[in-house]
């Protein structure tokens, strides 16, 4: 098993929803659990969503971001699903 490889990968599909990525950021922070990642999959906002996900994919290097033309959220969560590095996937809702 290779220790620098995240244990769980949180896939957060999101669209429009600028005013909620930083609190469900917040969230996982909050865990006792640290070996994650979290990729965020921008399904094509069109509010300040890209701007807000860019200042946290800054602020934490587990933070990934992907962007996608609007494709809603089963494309979005398999886009994120493709990225996983870890063997546990689990789903997140940005709202």
């Amino acid at each position: 098993m290779n220790h620098h490889l995240p244990v769980v990968s949180i896939v957060v599909p999101a669209y429009n929803c600028a005013e909620y990525v930083e609190e469900t950021f917040r969230s996982v922070l909050a865990q006792d659990f640290g070996s994650w990642e979290i990729i965020f999959v921008n399904d094509g906002s069109t509010d300040q969503t890209a701007k807000a996900l860019a200042r946290l994919e800054a602020s934490d290097s587990r933070v990934v971001v992907v962007h996608q033309a609007n494709g809603r959220q089963g494309k979005a969560r398999n886009h994120g699903v493709s990225l996983a590095k870890a063997e546990v996937i689990v789903f997140l809702d940005a709202d």
